[in-house]
């Protein structure tokens, strides 16, 4: 449950990412409130939701109408500290309230202390769930920018999902995701990978032929086309494979960004799984990659195949700005096309198809962020934002779903300065055709710090349980906050 709140927050805090620069006079709000965070500030976090009457179609209705009926009043409101002083230095508490209007019906923490995390709360009773936590991120700098702060993040959702869910090998995507929110380290990286890059190059210029061919408008074309089979592409994949786990030096810098766990991908004795099962691969479909280039040197067309271990081929293209993605064996299983850009939007085609069922239509695409502005129109300046996303999808003729919309709307504002409070603000609205919709609202400000509370019970690791244990544990969990929110049968 805390790695999907924590993930939810993260990805909208995520859309603020074009203005990240420390500069506080063109800093984006999100920007700001992360700085202000960074220095004791409490970031306060409010969201709520609501569902029509009316099921949506793909819903089962009972469900639908008890959820429906349970969310009027209903919020999940939160507060975050992290403490930059004193004894308490590196500190941090986010607790979470489940609230019917003004009650509280429920409440969650979770303390960040030293080198332990703490879950504790009225849902688990006098447990204290622990599990690792590392602070060097959060005390590297004194002011940690919104990417950092989104490292922070998922490098904590990873670790305790990891605990929580089934322990097996850890998800190598959680460090690279933090690695790229460090500007320097991957400045190293771009440079320790160049060798590597290089020898790719040279082994790509071995399979490319070039020629020249008269354009469908009569100019002159260039043309390169790449060819290569499944299988060598496997042996070269192999050869990168044991080059890089020949590099100390590269693979030292990616430990820097993983936990203890995910760095076991980087210990030599890995390419002796790894190798077989790329050598194994066997097959004479070509990899292709076709790229047509005007006298001008500009890009005119491009065309990739790319087939996969399984018989399922990706193919992509890019022709006169239209863009066109398929997947799948004899027939595909994924589909999809777009064209056009950011001032009138994007649109196209889209094919899903999973077993016997197959969902096809057409998009519409359209999003804008406002650049920020100064409102000095009152006594006190103003800095505000607003940003719209809306997503029209319409079924194709014989399709079972409705035609249907996706809003999402920001409104963003804070003081000139970078000490007075920042709100960030998110409304979302998802609508079927003929009236079922869902609305949810998430509200984020910056507040006075607060007094962090200590946790209270007795701890239990969240390591050490079996996976029986921790399911059981969820259940309660689970059983606890529906038994307060769900509305109870009448006698």
């Amino acid at each position: 449950m805390l790695k999907r709140i924590m993930s939810v927050v993260l990805c909208l805090l995520m859309l603020a990412l074009p203005a990240c620069a420390e500069d506080v006079n063109t800093s984006s709000i999100a920007a700001i409130m992360a700085r202000q965070v960074s220095g004791n500030s409490t970031l306060r976090v409010q969201l709520t939701a609501e569902l029509s009457e009316q099921p949506a179609s793909f819903a089962d209705e009972s469900q639908w109408k008890t959820l429906a009926s349970a969310l009027p009043g209903l919020s999940l409101e939160g507060a975050y500290v992290f403490s930059r002083s004193g004894e308490t230095l590196g500190n941090s508490q986010l607790s979470l309230y489940l609230k019917r209007e003004k009650e509280t019906l429920s409440t969650m923490h979770m303390n960040g202390r030293g080198e332990q995390w703490q879950v504790w709360g009225d849902a688990l009773d006098d447990t204290i769930l622990t599990a690792p936590r590392d602070t060097e991120m959060l005390l590297r700098e004194k002011y940690l920018t919104l990417p950092s702060w989104a490292g922070v993040l998922l490098r904590d959702a990873g670790l305790i999902g990891s605990l929580l869910g089934d322990r097996t090998w850890p998800d190598p995507l959680r460090g690279a995701l933090e690695g790229a929110s460090d500007t320097e380290w991957q400045e190293r990286l771009t440079a320790m990978l160049r060798p590597h890059e290089t020898a790719l190059s040279a082994w790509l210029q071995a399979h490319t032929t070039l020629k020249l061919v008269r354009g469908a408008d009569g100019s002159m074309e260039t043309v390169a086309e790449t060819n290569a089979s499944l299988s060598e592409c496997a042996q070269e994949a192999a050869a990168m494979l044991r080059s890089i786990y020949a590099d100390g030096e590269l693979l030292d810098l990616l430990r820097e960004r993983l936990t203890e766990e995910e760095a076991l991908y980087l210990e030599p004795g890995m390419i002796r799984l790894f190798e077989p099962v790329l050598l194994g691969i066997s097959g004479e479909e070509k990899l292709t990659v076709m790229r047509r280039y005007g006298t001008d040197g500009e890009l005119r067309a491009m065309e990739l195949s790319l087939p996969l271990a399984d018989g399922r081929v990706l193919k992509a293209s890019q022709v006169q700005g239209k863009l066109e993605l398929s997947y799948g064996k004899e027939e595909p299983e994924l589909y999809l096309t777009a064209e056009g850009d950011a001032g009138s939007g994007w649109q196209g085609e889209f094919l899903f198809k999973s077993g016997e069922k197959t969902q096809q239509g057409t998009y519409q695409l359209f999003a804008s962020l406002e650049p920020q502005t100064m409102d000095r129109s009152g006594e006190t300046p103003v800095r505000r934002q607003n940003g719209t996303f809306t997503l029209l999808i319409e079924p194709a003729e014989g399709q079972t779903f409705t035609a249907q919309s996706l809003t999402l709307t920001l409104t963003a504002r804070a003081g000139e300065g970078t000490t007075q409070p920042a709100r960030w603000y998110l409304d979302a609205a998802w609508q079927e055709k003929g009236g079922a919709y869902v609305r949810a609202s998430l509200k984020l400000r910056t507040d006075a710090p607060v007094a962090q509370t200590e946790a209270q019970g007795t701890p239990v690791s969240l390591a050490e349980l079996s996976r029986e244990a921790r399911d059981e544990l969820m259940q309660r969990v689970l059983a606890h906050v529906a038994g307060l929110t769900m509305p109870r049968a009448e006698d």
